[in-house]
Formats: structure tokens, sequence, C-alpha cells
């Protein structure tokens, strides 16, 4: 009997662990599939040397070529005298590494600002797609960046974009529904949306997520409304007087994304710097956009980190408004426009200056770990 009683309390024992694990790896799997906040990084990919039609890569050599500026050129760059350097991120081996890097750091998707095959921006995307590893890091597009959107030549854009829609690695939102971003100034028109919508029921997939991109609340929701769109955001935010990161971008971010979230749902963007000396000091189509006025000193990684885990938080306690449980980083590679760019950049030994990335990574595993102690 004494012997019956042991063995049915060890047979209790077991059950119970048995259960208590189960337990465990059932909520960790409704934390990674529905409570997990998403992170998209923002990539804009003018490191293309000398190809393509809009010779983009030579005038951010020019912009990045003073060696004061070395320190923050994406890790495949080439210092070619000292202040001049060589910057061509278009081979497979590099998305390789890329991609690579991302997915150890726990980035979830990038958002391409997505441009027209020839131009030379669309070198990057391409070979993301063609990546043996395509499917680590998923993908979606920033759409309104460089050309317009008319009517009458849409459905043949479409197409190509809702194609994309249809592969594995195209990030998903709010119930399966394809994530586009819309960036301000955009002349896409609601004919031009319905037509994505109608091209995407074709294949059988859901109505795009779309989420319209402005530098203010008041504008973002007006087309929004006009566009019948979803949902909110910003690509970024500026600096103030060269002042100290962490005393102006977070704490302005946070006034902004309340505000924005009070119009429409909303994508919190996590700013990772806005320091435009580069695209100041050299002659570009962009220079009259900066100024003191708005940059900001550089961001350390552990500001990155620090602002990056306060974003994810700010959604957790705001979920009802934020329909695509995500967060937007600027940004992967925004190299000499805000050095907003958590891309490894160029040491001055020649090897990768992972800093920026680790602060992501070191982000996301404290966010994971707090949420698993609950």
């Amino acid at each position: 009997m004494m012997y019956q009683r042991k063995l049915s309390l060890l047979l209790l024992i077991l059950l119970s662990i048995l259960f208590l694990g189960t337990g465990c790896k059932e909520r960790q799997n409704r934390w990674e599939e529905s409570e997990k906040v998403l992170v998209g990084v923002i990539r804009w990919d003018g490191y293309v040397g000398k190809k393509g039609t809009w010779q983009i890569g030579p005038i951010l050599e020019r912009t990045m070529g003073p060696e004061r500026f070395h320190y923050r050129a994406p890790f495949f760059s080439v210092v070619t005298a000292k202040d001049s350097i060589s910057m061509d991120g278009t081979t497979q081996e590099i998305m390789d590494q890329e991609i690579a890097y991302a997915r150890d750091a726990g980035i979830d998707y990038w958002a391409y600002c997505y441009y027209p095959d020839g131009c030379g921006l669309e070198l990057a995307r391409k070979n993301h797609q063609t990546s043996k590893n395509a499917n680590d890091i998923k993908w979606c597009a920033i759409l309104g960046g460089s050309f317009e959107f008319e009517i009458d030549s849409v459905k043949d854009y479409s197409k190509s974009l809702v194609a994309d829609f249809s592969r594995d690695n195209y990030q998903k939102v709010s119930g399966d529904r394809p994530l586009i971003y819309l960036l301000h100034g955009t002349n896409f028109t609601r004919a031009g949306l319905d037509t994505l919508r109608e091209l995407s029921a074709g294949i059988g997939l859901k109505a795009p997520y779309v989420v319209v991109m402005d530098w203010n609340a008041d504008s973002a929701s007006a087309v929004c409304e006009k566009l019948g769109a979803d949902a909110l955001s910003c690509y970024a935010t500026v600096g103030k007087d060269n002042l100290p990161f962490a005393e102006v971008i977070p704490p302005q971010s946070i006034v902004h994304w309340e505000t924005y979230a009070s119009k429409k749902d909303v994508v919190p963007w996590i700013c990772t710097g806005w320091n435009s000396r580069p695209r100041m000091e050299s002659k570009n189509p962009w220079m009259k956009y900066y100024s003191d006025s708005t940059n900001c000193q550089d961001a350390t990684p552990e500001d990155i980190k620090q602002f990056l885990i306060s974003g994810i938080e700010w959604v957790q306690s705001n979920r009802s408004k934020v329909g695509a449980n995500t967060v937007l980083v600027y940004a992967w590679n925004e190299h000499d426009e805000g050095y907003g760019a958590i891309c490894p950049t160029l040491g001055k030994d020649g090897k990768p200056v992972l800093d920026r990335l680790y602060a992501v990574k070191e982000a996301l595993m404290e966010v994971t770990k707090g949420h698993n102690k609950k």
C-alpha cells in the first residue's frame, strides 16, 4: 500500500511538471504569435556606387567623403583617400551579410523605400529576394518616395507590387494583411489604392494594411481619411539646436505618438538619430531641407536601446491604438541623412562596428525576458 501511494505521488508530480511545462510553452507561443511587437526598420538604399540611371551613388560618396564622416559610413565602404570614400553595397554577398546581421539582432522586417527598376535604389531589395536566406527577414514597401502614382499607370505598377505581397517573406499584419507605408507628399489616390485592394483580392490576399507617413498629425490624418487608409506614422523625428539626442528625440516622439494616436491607429516610429551635417556641407539635391536648428548630437548605443524599449512598452500599454502591433525604426542605413543607421558601420581598422545594432539586440532581449517573467 505504501509503495502504491509513493508511486501515485510520483506520477502526480511528473504530470504536474509536464502540465506546467506545456503551459509555459503555450504561453511562450502565444507571446511569439500574437503579443510580440514587430520591429520594422526603414531601408533607403542609395549606396550603389555608379550603378543605376539616377546616379545617386556618386552623390552619397561626395556627402560622406570628408574623413570626419567616415565613422558613420556603412560597413562595406572603402576609404580611397583622406577625404574620399567608395560605398557600393550591391553584391549578393553584402546583402546576405546584412540579412544575417538583422536576423541576429531580432529585427522582424525591413521597410524598403520602393523604387522603380533601373534607377539603382531597387538593387538591395532585389538582392534580398535572390538571397538563399531571403525568408530570414521579412520586408514591406514604403511607397511615394520617388515617383508619382498616377491613376492611368497604377494598374501595371500595382500588379508587380501585389505579386510581391504573395511572397512568403512579405510582412503581413492585423489578420494577415500585407503592410504598406505611404510616404508624405505621395500622389497616390484612393482609386490607386482601390486598385491594389482589387488586385490583392483577385489572387486570394486580404486588403493591404496601409499606413500614411507624414510629419504632421493633422495632415497625416487628412490623407488617411482621403485614401481610406488604416493608420498613421512618420518617417523620423528631427532634433533641435544640436542638443543631446536623449533630451530631444525620445520625449518629442512620445508626444507625437500620443497626438497621432488620438486621431487614428498609429505605428510608433523610433528615430535613432538626426544629424544631417554631411548633406549640409556638400552640394546635393536635398541640402535645402537641413539645418543645425533641426540637428541633434549622435545617439549613443544606450540611447538607442532605451528608446526602443520605451517604444515597445508604449505599444504594449496602448495596444488598442496600434492595430498592426509594430514599431518602425529610422533606420537601417540612413547613414548620410541623419545617422539614424543601425546597420554596422566602418571601423578605423576596417572591421564592422556593431555597437548600434547590438543595442537593438539587447533591447529586444530585455523586452522578451521581461515579458517571460510575467
